[in-house]
């Protein structure tokens, strides 16, 4: 049973051919629908804006039918096992996409589903918003040869995978981040540094996240501390290449990791990239559905 949990568990044949589906998908073209008389489970333990809209819009233009879980409802792994909760979703659903705090039940959800399992998001990895990242850098340079991301901010999920699909689609990669806030499963080849002067000069994507990310709350006032000399500004832009964008997973707090005329500039693609996280699932949904 093929799933989609972690970037790294898939080929770069399997990535690049996500990323021609999703492609297709951006420019309208819904002629074949992968998902016509299926039902798509959609399952949260926390909460969601972009993921559940992309997903629910995203199944009914391939033609499927979506179901909105919630966690504490059902309350998988406490009021029922997570095993026999899979398998009974299993003989519900064609697909299941499992949004949860703990990477480790969307593991367990997996290994018990006979459906293709989607991660929407776990503590230890965030695909889906990968995959829509290299569709927006694919855009706008028309592929990843020249492309240079320098990651500013918590080495957290969205960087993990942001790390990984670098090493998959061939493009350069540095994490620029305070000390003890660096990602722990660093892939060769990605750099890692507290210096942003060591690879501003080079870069052609600025990649931000949150300071303080759902569950850290508690961390707020040495999060805050600790990341204010790493906002993204407009002098920090101007010190990139002259074809450098923004990016952004979203949602922003615009003062805090990036300043308002970065996030609303012309350099800013961060809505063509929210809007491709749709693209993107659809792209992945199809090829597991056809795959």
């Amino acid at each position: 049973m093929t799933h989609f949990l972690d970037i790294s568990d898939l080929s770069a044949d399997d990535i690049h051919n996500i990323l021609d589906r999703a492609h297709v998908f951006s420019t309208g073209s819904y002629s074949i629908k992968s998902l016509s008389g299926r039902s798509v489970g959609l399952i949260f333990e926390k909460p969601s804006n972009r993921t559940r809209l992309s997903f629910e819009v995203g199944v009914q233009r391939l033609g499927g039918h979506a179901v909105y879980i919630k966690g504490e409802d059902v309350q998988i792994g406490d009021r029922e096992p997570i095993s026999h909760v899979s398998r009974v979703m299993s003989r519900y659903f064609d697909l299941i996409m499992y949004r949860t705090t703990d990477h480790d039940r969307l593991v367990e959800f997996s290994r018990h589903a006979s459906v293709p399992v989607i991660n929407g998001l776990s503590s230890r990895s965030h695909p889906c918003q990968a995959v829509a990242d290299a569709l927006t850098i694919r855009q706008q340079f028309g592929g990843f040869d020249d492309v240079f991301l320098t990651y500013i901010g918590d080495g957290n999920n969205v960087c993990q995978s942001l790390m990984e699909i670098s090493i998959t689609c061939g493009f350069q990669m540095a994490v620029v981040c305070p000390s003890g806030y660096q990602p722990s499963n660093v892939p060769d080849g990605v750099v890692v540094t507290e210096d942003i002067s060591t690879v501003i000069s080079k870069t052609t994507v600025i990649y931000t996240d949150v300071w303080v990310s759902m569950g850290d709350e508690h961390e707020s006032t040495e999060r805050l501390a600790a990341f204010s000399p790493f906002q993204v500004s407009e002098d920090l832009m101007s010190k990139a290449r002259p074809e450098c964008i923004f990016l952004h997973c979203l949602p922003a707090n615009c003062g805090q990791e990036v300043t308002e005329d970065v996030f609303e500039s012309p350099q800013s693609k961060v809505f063509d990239q929210a809007e491709n996280r749709m693209h993107a699932q659809n792209g992945i949904m199809d090829w597991l559905m056809k795959g």
